[in-house]
């Protein structure tokens, strides 16, 4: 820098000069300019459960068959079906068991929203059977009540002496219950216990069932309405292996028969 002094008259004026000097230089910075400030309008993304499937297959079965449920579901944290399920996984498949017409739900949650499908099964029902009627039932609960059965001894088809009286008696049963029912008949029915090869008991059971029917034609029962049957072992009314069992399973039994 150059300084020069100036004196006029009794005074005197100091002028200071910087050669060269003119406008002052504009500051620089190396830092960047700030960005704009901006408003953001758009939040966070946020999922709503999807239902992508729920079906059941097949919609319409018997009471108790199986129908099977499945379902497919998205984005969900709690994924609840009812009845009978509860809470399931978000994919899955299994059985459901419907004693009547039910109808299915899912509902699929999450902290955003949900979502629910509906699927329903209906039931396949077949009419009843019809059973006996209780005019067909009459004959065979009037045998059970006043005709008893008779009982033989061990590989026997000799008729006791206490059943001799007791199928006296049953006579006069089938007597009324033949009269009362002019189409029907009687079946005689002989068993045996478990003792012999099963071969060997239809015939045992055969012969004591044709010896009582030779009783009763000789107690004037007509014969062509008096069948007989024999079931062998194959229908003991005791399972234990004693004397006193085998005893209840030597036997003839009457029942009613069109």
């Amino acid at each position: 820098m150059n300084a020069r002094v100036v004196v006029l008259g009794g005074g005197f004026l100091a002028f200071l000069a910087c050669a060269g000097c003119g406008r002052p230089a504009p500051v620089r910075s190396s830092a960047p300019p700030p960005a704009p400030e901006t408003t953001s309008t758009q939040g966070p993304v946020e999922f709503r459960p999807t239902i992508v499937s729920f079906r059941v297959e097949p919609s319409r079965v018997e009471p108790g068959e199986c129908a099977r449920m499945s379902w497919t579901v998205k984005d969900a944290e709690e994924v609840i079906i009812t009845p009978e399920v509860g809470h399931a996984t978000q994919t899955g498949s299994l059985c459901v068991y419907p004693l009547q017409a039910t109808r299915y739900k899912l509902e699929a949650k999450n902290d955003v929203a949900s979502a629910a499908a509906v699927v329903s099964v209906s039931m396949i029902h077949f009419p009843p059977v019809p059973g006996p009627s209780q005019e067909e039932n009459a004959p065979t609960r009037r045998l059970a009540t006043d005709a008893p059965d008779i009982y033989f001894d061990y590989n026997s088809v000799q008729i006791r002496p206490d059943a001799r009286d007791s199928l006296s008696h049953t006579y006069y049963v089938v007597q009324a219950v033949l009269k009362e029912y002019p189409n029907g008949h009687v079946r005689i029915e002989g068993n045996c216990d478990e003792r012999g090869s099963a071969e060997y008991n239809l015939a045992l059971g055969d012969q004591r069932a044709s010896t009582v029917r030779d009783f009763l034609i000789r107690l004037g029962t007509p014969g062509e309405r008096l069948e007989t049957i024999s079931w062998g072992k194959e229908r003991p009314v005791c399972e234990e292996h004693t004397e006193g069992c085998w005893q209840q399973n030597r036997r003839v039994h009457f029942s009613a028969a069109n």
